[in-house]
Parts: structure tokens; sequence; C-alpha cells
């Protein structure tokens, strides 16, 4: 029986509705709106909570924490169990981003304006729409890696199988569990490194996307040094998000492997 059998995906499902759907919840109703509160009261905005809030929100760091669950929750989803085998771990994290944005988006609406005219409303979809499709990017990076890796390795498998028959042959070495930190021959690693990479690359782009609209706003940007900074920050979390994969997908297997 093929390991794409043997195993399910309740475990990785489970991790992420859990992590993905209190993270998110968590957010978008509770932290985002204290946190306006707070930047926008005088006695509150320097004090040490809101720039904590700050960090976790506009930072980026409670998105980042989700990704380093849930990108290795759809890489091992789909390596056992293929895309159609995974699809759920993968629409429950896709829906769960959708939400988010609904969320944010209501919030917003609560907060600033109030409901919004029709003109407003479709002026306000495309640019929702289109950071929907960036942060979502990523995710399909890790899933179309594995699923290529997966045909890869089923072939290189098959392959083996029938020589066998005739020589000598030896199988494809099981990738699970992990014999170095760093392998890129790995194919569940390779998909750690690439949805890292992307994560990396993404948070680059929008930075720079940020220094050019000050540049032609103002004429200047935050300089060198910032640059340089959130260059070297956005690299430590990249490395951050792989090895949090590389730990985390041999406990998924292990809890996976118990219900056998």
């Amino acid at each position: 029986m093929s390991l794409r059998k043997q195993k399910n995906t309740f475990y990785p499902l489970a991790l992420t509705l859990l992590v993905a759907g209190l993270g998110f919840a968590v957010k978008a109703l509770l932290l985002h709106p204290l946190y306006i509160q707070l930047a926008t009261n005088v006695a509150h905005m320097n004090g040490w909570y809101t720039t904590i809030l700050y960090y976790l929100i506009d930072g980026g760091l409670i998105d980042l924490a989700i990704i380093a669950v849930c990108y290795p929750a759809a890489a091992y989803a789909v390596w056992f169990k293929g895309l159609k085998g995974g699809k759920r771990v993968i629409t429950a994290f896709t829906l769960l981003t959708l939400g988010k944005f609904v969320a944010n988006y209501i919030m917003d609406i609560l907060t600033y304006s109030g409901l919004p005219r029709l003109n407003e409303f479709l002026t306000d979809i495309p640019p929702i729409l289109l950071m929907l499709v960036l942060e979502l990017v990523p995710y399909a990076a890790v899933v179309a890696v594995t699923a290529v890796a997966k045909a890869r390795f089923d072939r290189k498998a098959e392959l083996a199988a029938y020589e066998s028959e005739l020589t000598e042959t030896k199988k494809p070495a099981p990738v699970l569990p992990f014999a170095k930190l760093v392998s890129l021959r790995n194919p569940l690693q390779l998909a750690s490194f690439v949805g890292a990479l992307a994560i990396f690359l993404t948070r680059e782009v929008s930075y720079h996307v940020y220094q050019i609209t000050l540049l032609n706003n103002f004429g200047s940007t935050d300089g060198w040094a910032d640059m340089l900074v959130t260059l070297l920050a956005d690299a430590a979390l990249g490395i951050l998000i792989y090895f949090a994969a590389v730990l985390l997908l041999p406990h998924i297997h292990s809890k996976e492997s118990s219900k056998e």
C-alpha cells in the first residue's frame, strides 16, 4: 500500500483550522481594533504595549507565526495525499485567509467610516483582491513544489520497483525522517525552503514598493540603514520559517503515524 493511501490529513487539517482560524480571528476582531484605539490615544500611542501590538499586526508577526505552521501542514498533506487528498487543508487555509480580509474590511468600516457607498465599495475591492492573491502566492508555491516533487518521487519509486524485478535497484530514500537540517534534495525541505524564500521576497518587494512611494510623494526614503536592517530582519524571518517547518514536519509525521 502506498504512503499516499496510508496517511490521512486529520492532524494537518486540525492544525490549519486551529492556528489560522484562531490567529486570524484574534488579530482581526480583537487585537487590530485595540491597536487602533491605543494608537490614536495620546495617552497610549507611545506605550510599550502599543509598540508590541504594532509589530504583531502591522509588522506581520502574527501572520508569520501562522505561516510557519500552516505551510508545512499543507506540504505534508500534499506529499502523502496528493493535491486531491490534500484539498481540504488547502481549501481551509485559503478560505480562512479570505475570511481574514473580509473581517479586516468590516472592522475598518466599523472603526473609521461606516458603510461605504457602492462606488467606494467597488473601488476598494480590486486592491483587496490583489493583496489576497499576493498573500496566497507563497502558499501556492509551497503546494506546487510539493506536488511536482511528489510526482517525480512516485515515478522514481515505480521505476525502481520495476527495475528491481530485473536487477538489484536502490529505491528512493524516504523523505521523513530528515537526515540533515538543510538538504534541498529532500522534497519536503525543498518545499519549506521555497515557502521561506517566497515570504522573504514578498516582504522585501512590499517594503521597497513602500520606499518608492515615499520617494515619489516626499522626495526621500527611510534611508539605506533602514533598508539594510529590514533586509537582515526579513532574511532572519525567512530562516526561522524554514527551520520551523523542518521541526514541525517530523512532529506532524509522528502524530499521523501514531493513528495508523
